[in-house]
């Protein structure tokens, strides 16, 4: 019940879920529905051959008829498109898309950024690491080849020792 009464201030319980699911996920706000308010009706007249027009215009657009009427002449007055509930979710998902691959295209531009400037510590530090692993693996070779060579004088030296 407190949800409700919270919810009932907040545009509904609708409404108020989709901004708590949104803050908590961190996902962009979707796209509102159009105000539900207080509307007056208008009545028009069209031929036969009109009215074919729009249903077909408004079946196109996944639309009733009201609904593509009121679209047009909201976009009229307001000078701004009016989109179907299928193309605003479309548009949503776009938009979405879009910025992941932002997001992804700026993670690999600063990791080639940080990897190949002069003076990255980034860079610097594997150039290092690589180098040590140089040294250390040169160092291990010089010992393999004394072992070596101990073993062959040492093998030498058994030999010469029985023959």
């Amino acid at each position: 019940m407190k949800f409700d009464s919270f919810a009932s201030k907040s545009g509904g319980r609708s409404k108020t879920l989709r901004r708590m699911i949104e803050a908590v996920t961190g996902s962009e706000p979707s796209v509102e529905a159009a105000p539900r308010g207080h509307s007056e009706k208008v009545t028009i007249r069209l031929k036969s051959v009109d009215l074919a027009r729009l249903d077909e215009q408004a079946g196109d657009a996944g639309m009733r008829r009201t609904e593509w009427i009121a679209a047009r002449v909201r976009e009229a007055l307001h000078a701004r498109p009016q989109f179907s509930r299928e193309e605003r979710l479309a548009l949503v998902n776009a938009h979405r898309e879009i910025r992941k691959i932002g997001v992804n295209i700026n993670q690999i531009a600063h990791a080639m950024n940080v990897a190949v400037m002069p003076g990255s510590s980034v860079l610097d530090n594997e150039i290092a690491a690589v180098k040590d692993c140089h040294t250390d693996i040169m160092e291990i070779g010089r010992r393999l080849l004394k072992v070596a060579a101990g073993r062959a004088d040492a093998v030498k030296g058994r030999g010469g020792e029985n023959g």
